[in-house]
């Protein structure tokens, strides 16, 4: 998602992580850890377009306070 999200946008990027084999990756000490680079002249393009997206608690509505 980060990955289509940054080349839809103009900015080429790697993706890298470790994951351990299960069917649902949870992480649990860094064991589904990712690393996304980008070139440095795409580095505040990139951390500001990563900034703008809601995190998963916040899109169902669960981090707001009613």
């Amino acid at each position: 998602m980060i990955k289509s999200l940054l080349e839809s946008h103009g900015i080429a990027c790697v993706v890298r992580g470790r994951t351990a084999p299960f069917v649902y990756p949870f992480t649990i000490d860094g064991l589904a850890e990712f690393k996304v680079m980008v070139q440095e002249k795409d580095l505040e393009k990139a951390k500001d377009l990563l900034a703008a997206v809601p995190a998963a608690d916040e899109e169902n509505g669960s981090g707001k306070a009613g």
